[in-house]
C-alpha cells in the first residue's frame, strides 16, 4: 500500500466549491449539501476528472449496485450524482434501487436494559434513555438544547428534525426520572 500523501493531490474543490453554490442557491437543506458534497467528491477522486462523462456516471452507478453496499447509499449517491449533472446543465437518469422490503430490527426490553446497564458515563446514560424513551434520531438529540425540554408539558422541542421539519414531541411518563437526574 502506498500510503504517500501524493496520491491525493487531485483537486476536486473547484467543481465541489460550484456545486455547493449551486446547491445552497437552491434552497438544499444544509445537511442534504454535506452528503451530496461527499458523495460527489467521492466519484471525482475516484475517477480523477472534475469533469466526467455521463457515460462514468452510469458505469459508477452501476458498479456500486453490484457492490456490497446498501441500497439506500447507492440511492442517496445516485440523487447526489443526478443533481451534480444537472447542475452543469446535463439531464442523467439512473435506476431507483427499490429497498430490500426486510423487516427491521428493534431493540427489545432486555436489549434496552443491557445497553444501558453497560454504560458507565452519567451523560451517555442520560443520553441513551433520552434516544430510547423519547425515541429521537442522534440528530435530533445533538440538536437539543436547554431550552427545548419542557417540564410542565413533559415535552421536547425537536429542531430541524427528519426532512427539517420542527414539532413538540411528548416525554412518556417512565422517562421523567431522566431529568429528575439533569
Amino acid at each position: 500500500m502506498n500510503w504517500d500523501r501524493s496520491q491525493f493531490k487531485f483537486d476536486t474543490n473547484p467543481a465541489l466549491k460550484r456545486f455547493e453554490r449551486w446547491m445552497t442557491d437552491r434552497g438544499y437543506r444544509a445537511a442534504s449539501i454535506d452528503d451530496y458534497l461527499k458523495a460527489v467528491g467521492l466519484y471525482l477522486r475516484t475517477l480523477e476528472t472534475i469533469t466526467p462523462s455521463i457515460e462514468d456516471a452510469k458505469e459508477y452507478h452501476s458498479n456500486m449496485a453490484a457492490s456490497n453496499l446498501a441500497r439506500a447509499t447507492v440511492n442517496i449517491r445516485r440523487a447526489a450524482l443526478i443533481a451534480f449533472y444537472k447542475s452543469q446543465g446535463l439531464e442523467l437518469e439512473l435506476p431507483y434501487l427499490k429497498p430490500n422490503n426486510q423487516i427491521p430490527y428493534f431493540f427489545d426490553e432486555n436489549d434496552v436494559a443491557a445497553i444501558l446497564n453497560s454504560c458507565t458515563n452519567f451523560k451517555h446514560y442520560v443520553m441513551l434513555n433520552l434516544i430510547f424513551h423519547c425515541m429521537l434520531r442522534v440528530s435530533d438529540l445533538c440538536n437539543l438544547e436547554d431550552g427545548d425540554i419542557d417540564l410542565r408539558t413533559l415535552a421536547l422541542r425537536i429542531r430541524d428534525g427528519k426532512g427539517g421539519k420542527s414539532a413538540p414531541l411528548p416525554i412518556p411518563p417512565n422517562a421523567f426520572f431522566i431529568f429528575l437526574l439533569l
